[in-house]
C-alpha cells in the first residue's frame, strides 16, 4: 500500500510539473529581432575576435573577469567597437533616449547585481511603454523635420 501510495504521489508530482512547464511554454515570449545590420554585427564579432575575446571562452572554465589581462583585452574590444559602431544620433536624441529608459522604469529594472526577469509580463509592460515613448519622438522629428 505504501508503493502504491509513493508512486501515486510520484506521478501527480511529474504531472504538475509537466503542467507548469507547459504553461511557462504557452506564456513565452521570444526575444524581438535585433536592428542592427549584418555589417555592424560581423564588425562588431571582428572588433571581439581582434581583442582576443575568443579564446576567453574556450576549454572547461569560465573566464576570469577580474584579472587586469581579461579587463583589458575587453577595454579594447569596447574601444574598436565603439569606433566600428558610430552613432548616427544627435545629443539630445540620446538624452531623450535615456529619459524615456528612465520614465519607462527600465532604469530600475536593470540596477544591482541581478539581471531582470527580461520574460515577465512587468518587464515587458515597462519595454512596451518605452518602445511606445520613442515611437512618438520618432514621429514627432518626423513631423519637425516636414
Amino acid at each position: 500500500m505504501k508503493k502504491q501510495f509513493a508512486l501515486i504521489a510520484i506521478a501527480l508530482s511529474t504531472l504538475a510539473a509537466g503542467t507548469a512547464a507547459q504553461a511557462d511554454e504557452e506564456t513565452y515570449v521570444p526575444p524581438t529581432h535585433s536592428t542592427l545590420s549584418r555589417a555592424v554585427v560581423q564588425a562588431d564579432l571582428a572588433a571581439w575576435r581582434a581583442a582576443g575575446l575568443a579564446d576567453e571562452g574556450r576549454g572547461e572554465q569560465t573566464p576570469d573577469f577580474y584579472s587586469t589581462a581579461y579587463r583589458n583585452k575587453l577595454a579594447a574590444y569596447q574601444g574598436q567597437a565603439q569606433q566600428a559602431q558610430a552613432s548616427t544620433l544627435s545629443r539630445a536624441q540620446v538624452q531623450a533616449d535615456l529619459a524615456a529608459w528612465r520614465a519607462a522604469g527600465l532604469a530600475d529594472a536593470w540596477r544591482g547585481n541581478q539581471t531582470p526577469d527580461v520574460y515577465s509580463a512587468e518587464y515587458r509592460g515597462k519595454l512596451d511603454a518605452y518602445r511606445q515613448t520613442l515611437a512618438q519622438q520618432q514621429a514627432n522629428r518626423s513631423v519637425a523635420a516636414k
